[in-house]
């Protein structure tokens, strides 16, 4: 069945890419990747790809070496996908994502939205991040580090739902609310009573386009009433081929869970900052002990070769890293180089749940060597509380397109 959806993604650019050539009435262009455009600009596409491959290395001392057994040292793709996107009439949009680098095909993005709406602006439905935090909208595609902060696993993540988002203020304010159902990775959810509610907000206190100058804050909330009343989360160091260090294991008898989000990203041309806190709090049925988990962090990013992030006000976080010049074998370009640095901590220990304590220090350098190639380098400390530390020593090659 995977092979029969690859051939028939291959097959369908193909038939496009030829068919635009035959006809005047479309053209065809890259732009970060394979667009396909009607002249009168009523029907766009776009084709594109991700490739992602990890190495990592990781040493432990010999308590965690006792507790989750010997690091899995090597290299792994991280994501390979395919996607597809356009719009239909400049008001309707789609966007179709597939991922093949765990096993089965997998869905990570399917979704359908209608524009300009009076006062709402945008409506989506289908399967889709839940508008909640600003490390976990980023696209992996243009993150700072090789993986997320380890409190990205409190976040909700992608599900099944509706959503409506806007702009405000001349785009210096965003907004998105919506209703989810808790979904597998193929996009398949169960019909019952249970309901997941979702919204955040963000303000440009400082907005000075011309000058790279940027002041970000967002709010966001998430009631969720989790399936068969069970909840959990853990989380690993920042690095995938490790096992997850905390855990708070299954708690019973949940009523609902209130996540709380706090967002905070400063941008001063070449240098920026960004932070983030998330707090879950478990509330369970009757007079049951109900439980709050945390996690929290603060990175920084500095551009030695000029380039800044790329801010984007129409969705309220970050985007693609163009370089000033493109590397070039012949010495012409160089790309753009950036050191980045960052302090996570996440704390699933309260109460009667010893979950952990989790802190992380990572410092890294991204060689962007167009707008989308990219080549990285993570060196973490990583340190759970009152058992031991781990080194990791990680690489990641990617091209996004």
């Amino acid at each position: 069945m995977k092979k029969l959806l690859f051939l028939g993604i291959i097959f369908l650019i193909n038939f496009t890419f030829i068919w635009a050539q035959e006809t005047k009435k479309f053209k065809l262009f890259w732009n970060k990747g394979y667009h396909l455009e009607s002249n009168d600009g009523n029907f766009k596409m776009k084709f594109g790809g991700i490739i992602q491959q990890h190495w990592s290395y990781s040493s432990q001392n010999e308590v965690i070496d006792n507790l989750f057994g010997k690091p899995n040292n090597g290299s792994k793709f991280r994501r390979i996908r395919l996607y597809n996107s356009g719009s239909i009439f400049n008001f309707i949009s789609y966007n179709l994502q597939l991922e093949f680098a765990e096993g089965p095909t997998t869905v990570k993005d399917i979704h359908i939205s209608i524009h300009k709406l009076p006062i709402v602006g945008k409506f989506t439905i289908g399967y889709f991040k839940e508008p909640f935090g600003l490390d976990q909208y980023n696209s992996s595609n243009d993150m700072s580090f090789i993986e997320r902060a380890s409190n990205i696993d409190i976040t909700p993540g992608r599900n099944n739902g509706f959503m409506f988002s806007n702009t405000a203020f001349n785009e210096n304010a965003t907004w998105a609310i919506g209703t989810f159902r808790d979904t597998n990775n193929f996009g398949l959810t169960s019909f019952g009573n249970k309901y997941n509610f979702t919204g955040r907000i963000t303000a440009l206190p400082i907005s000075n386009k011309e000058k790279n100058k940027f002041l970000h804050v967002g709010l966001a909330y998430s009631y969720r009433t989790p399936n068969e009343s069970k909840y959990s989360i853990k989380s690993r160091p920042e690095a995938y081929l490790l096992t997850s260090y905390i855990n708070t294991g299954i708690i019973n008898q949940v009523d609902n869970v209130q996540l709380t989000g706090i967002e905070v990203a400063l941008m001063l041309n070449y240098f920026s900052l960004q932070s983030e806190y998330i707090h879950s709090r478990v509330n369970r049925k009757d007079l049951l002990e109900n439980y709050n988990f945390f996690g929290y962090y603060i990175e920084l990013s500095y551009f030695i070769t000029g380039e800044h992030k790329n801010y984007s006000k129409k969705v309220g976080y970050f985007k693609r890293v163009s370089p000033k010049s493109n590397f070039n074998a012949t010495g012409k370009g160089i790309g753009a180089v950036e050191f980045v640095t960052r302090f996570s901590s996440a704390d699933y220990a309260d109460k009667s749940i010893e979950g952990g304590v989790l802190n992380d220090i990572t410092v890294g350098i991204n060689w962007h060597l167009n707008p989308v190639t990219k080549f990285s380098i993570d060196y973490t400390s990583a340190k759970l509380k009152a058992v031991g530390n781990s080194t990791i020593f990680q690489m990641k090659f990617q091209v996004a397109f």
